[in-house]
């Protein structure tokens, strides 16, 4: 019976460690919900700054021209939801402090937060010569937004809440959409620092053990609240010009001047490249910044890229004859497709040749948006049927008889002179 009793002692000693153990470790750890929290040992913590480049194909792209800065303040007021009571997934309850806290501790001493958050920008800007990684479905080009705390001393436990303000400049409207996580508010976070006391010895501590970033809201309990940063959207598009050569092989080594001219780009840095797979069969030059002009050169089954166009523009392209002495019957078709979903624009539109040198407009009915269009001019040499000559032939022929006949002229009135 004793040592029935002595057991039972020993499992209820066990029992109430246990719940100890579990009650002190969920009001110190969980007092942030793990969803929403970043957990950290050091009074520097940090979000993201992205921006999310679409393009048709998984490719490098120019960037837009885009700068950020960032601004911390604290948080003072109700509308800020200062005196509000954040409840975590334990039921531990805690009052949001203002960022620059003032009162009195229990022996009436004044106590108050003291110094000033400083921030760090890891990518303040991105230039139009420097290229981002862009897809489908949208690429993370991922920077780092860095607050550090350790010039600030906070007097107490508790939850001071901050208030981080974005300033984006967008200079030629780039983005389609700044910050796609929020529809107002667009550019402002609030930033919960949670502090615990410590015992350093016999120094009494407060360090920051996590913090949480989220939407501008009262409520931050719901976890589709916080946030991990910021989100940009910038869309682009390609163009594809192809040329293919009909019944003269003789010049299918030769390249067809072509002036391609572009419109809405929103002042973009637009990649430009003899199309893969090609062989040599195209040139073109770089296009500069700002750019909306370029002169590829085409040869038979060659093609020029032009990659990553800010979505909405508009393309001209015109192919020049420089075949002396030839006359090609030539058809252009545009066609537009999309990474995925349907294209208003994807009907094929035929385009025929006006005039001696150059090709008709090859625009889209409507601005291109998440496309890959494609301008592919057909020129064909004509051959003549009845006699089978072919036409790049038949304007030697008539200048050798025209040579012939004045020659045979000069001859007979030489002879009426000499008589």
């Amino acid at each position: 019976m004793k040592k029935m009793r002595k057991l039972a002692a020993l499992l209820l000693a066990v029992m109430m460690t246990v719940g100890l153990c579990a009650t002190a470790w969920a009001s110190s750890v969980n007092q942030i919900d793990a969803d929403g929290t970043n957990e950290t040992s050091a009074n520097t913590i940090s979000f993201k700054n992205v921006l999310v480049a679409y393009n048709p194909d998984e490719t490098s792209i120019y960037a837009p021209a885009l700068s950020y800065a960032f601004a911390i303040e604290a948080a003072t007021t109700e509308g800020q939801g200062v005196g509000t009571t954040v409840t975590d997934s334990n039921d531990v309850q805690a009052i949001v402090l203002p960022g620059n806290y003032s009162g009195t501790d229990s022996n009436g001493n004044t106590i108050a937060v003291s110094g000033t958050p400083r921030i760090t920008v890891a990518k303040p800007a991105y230039t139009m010569d420097e290229t981002i990684t862009a897809a489908p479905n949208g690429a993370d080009n991922e920077s780092l937004v860095t607050v550090d705390f350790n010039n600030v001393t906070f007097p107490k436990p508790g939850i001071y809440r901050y208030v981080l303000t974005r300033t984006v400049t967008d200079a030629n409207a780039a983005l389609e959409t700044q910050d796609t996580t929020q529809t107002t508010n667009k550019n402002i976070r609030y930033l919960d620092v949670y502090v615990q006391e410590t015992l350093d010895g016999t120094e009494v501590k407060h360090p920051i053990y996590g913090y949480v970033l989220h939407n501008v809201t009262d409520d931050i309990d719901e976890d589709t609240e916080k946030s991990d940063g910021f989100y940009d959207d910038y869309k682009t598009s390609n163009l594809v010009v192809s040329k293919t050569l009909v019944n003269d092989a003789a010049m299918n080594g030769h390249k067809f001047p072509f002036t391609v001219t572009f419109a809405n780009t929103k002042n973009g840095h637009i990649m430009v490249d003899a199309k893969e797979g090609t062989d040599g069969k195209a040139e073109v030059a770089a296009m500069g910044a700002g750019a909306t002009t370029s002169a590829p050169k085409i040869a038979h089954q060659g093609a020029v890229k032009y990659i990553g166009i800010p979505n909405g523009f508009t393309s001209t392209v015109y192919e020049t004859n420089d075949v002396t002495g030839t006359t090609y019957n030539s058809v252009g078709v545009v066609t537009s497709t999309k990474a995925s979903g349907t294209d208003t624009n994807a009907a094929a539109k035929s385009i025929v040749w006006e005039g001696a040198g150059a090709q008709s407009n090859s625009a889209l009915t409507a601005a291109a948006v998440d496309v890959t269009k494609t301008d592919a001019f057909t020129n064909t040499l004509e051959v003549i049927s009845p006699t089978g000559v072919v036409l790049r032939v038949a304007p030697y022929v008539l200048m050798l008889a025209a040579g012939l006949m004045l020659l045979m002229l000069s001859r007979r009135r030489r002879t009426a002179l000499d008589d």
